[in-house]
């Protein structure tokens, strides 16, 4: 019915904004893609697969309008009232996401601001581990040979 669309359409754009954290009118994938199960719990495996797929290869945050046109199509698939009970669950699971503290993750400098190789110094000494030779050899160079000194016999 029109209500029931209506409704799905206010809850689609209710988790929107609990989504869109900074009020910038866009989401990025990697925070949809952990809701994406339970938004998706009544579509049959493929589909949902699909759309996954979709939403996991995305260079471009989400916008609002891509947001409703997605939600809309997940509500014409399942109807409103299994949709409508989906994005509840969503909601309920972005609120338990948000309240449990961030995982530990590896953090990477970006490419600008990594320290860059040392060049190898002439003379210094190598301590790179080298293929085939026991952990720790450490490498002296070479020894000149020493000038003549002149001396003629």
């Amino acid at each position: 019915s029109w209500t029931e669309d209506a409704a799905s359409e206010q809850a689609a754009r209710a988790l929107f904004r609990r989504l869109d954290r900074d009020g910038v009118g866009f989401v990025p994938e990697g925070e949809v893609l952990p809701l994406w199960p339970t938004l998706s719990q009544h579509l049959e495996g493929a589909s949902a697969a699909a759309l996954a797929a979709k939403l996991e290869h995305r260079e471009k945050p989400i916008d609002r309008s891509e947001w409703m046109a997605l939600m809309a199509a997940l509500r014409e698939i399942v109807g409103a009232r299994r949709f409508k009970s989906s994005v509840r669950k969503a909601e309920a699971a972005l609120a338990e996401n948000r309240a449990q503290p961030p995982a530990r993750t590896r953090f990477t400098l970006p490419a600008r601001l990594k320290v860059p190789v040392p060049v190898p110094v002439p003379g210094a000494i190598d301590t790179t581990p080298k293929a085939g030779l026991p952990a720790g050899t450490v490498l002296y160079p070479a020894a000149e040979p020493a000038a003549s000194g002149g001396l003629a016999a």
